[in-house]
């Protein structure tokens, strides 16, 4: 099914910087406004033409999955895929899930706690006609990590709060930083290159891979993004749904 793409929202993490709010449920269902952060992102995705889910769970499973079961199923079409033991990280979590991506040849990653007014369609057509392997969201805006780009592709990662440097090949002193939105599309056989077992970060996957591979970004400033991580972020998250809603009607 050429150019079909499926969309996989990471929801397995403990949610541990949203505490108290997480202390019984999982990030993935905390209120804004009148709907879960899972609800509004399905809903920002469908609007794209993109109809098919893969949901992760790990942290208080059977509470998203007794919510996606009995409030979400009738609405979207969702696969949830499970991570018993142990919580695979952002790459692991991904392949974790490979056999539900059989009939894609894409696929958007959606981070479930950040709200974006991102054209996805516009991130998809960047992605074609690029011919990239991995397409990175970015933003130029404040962060502690950041991705570093020379032109469009992927050569290195930067923490600044600990000065930790990785570098696709050698250290380029130049290289421009750009913040990750977690949003990125990755064609299905990027997930080949991948370990196959065990938990492992997405990012470094991709700085490995961007030594023979396009990973490029797809630099999407001038929309809102809101990493609804903390509590303190509720409140701006709902004032920018209010002014998302007048523009788009659900």
């Amino acid at each position: 099914m050429q150019n079909k793409t499926i969309a996989m929202i990471l929801c397995a993490g403990y949610g541990t910087r949203m505490r108290p709010l997480t202390d019984a449920i999982p990030k993935a269902l905390i209120m804004i406004g009148d709907k879960t952060l899972l609800e509004h992102n399905l809903e920002h995705i469908s609007r794209f033409g993109i109809h098919d889910f893969v949901i992760n769970t790990h942290y208080c499973a059977d509470v998203l999955t007794s919510y996606v079961t009995s409030h979400l199923a009738k609405k979207f079409k969702i696969k949830l895929i499970h991570e018993p033991e142990t919580l695979l990280d952002t790459g692991g979590g991904v392949w974790n899930a490979v056999s539900l991506f059989k009939d894609f040849d894409t696929i958007l990653i959606y981070n479930v706690d950040i709200l974006s007014s991102i054209d996805l369609t516009c991130l998809l057509d960047n992605h074609r006609t690029t011919n990239a392997l991995c397409t990175l969201a970015v933003t130029q805006r404040s962060s502690s990590r950041y991705l570093l780009f020379m032109d469009k592709q992927l050569v290195g990662w930067h923490n600044t709060k600990t000065n930790e440097e990785k570098w696709v090949n050698e250290k380029i002193i130049n290289a421009m930083p750009y913040a990750f939105s977690g949003i990125h599309l990755v064609q299905k056989n990027t997930i080949n290159l991948y370990p196959r077992t065990g938990s492992f970060s997405i990012i470094d996957m991709y700085l490995k891979i961007a030594a023979q591979q396009n990973v490029f970004k797809f630099d999407h400033t001038n929309d809102v993004i809101i990493d609804v991580g903390t509590p303190s972020q509720i409140e701006p998250a709902i004032e920018y749904l209010r002014l998302y809603d007048k523009k788009y009607k659900y």
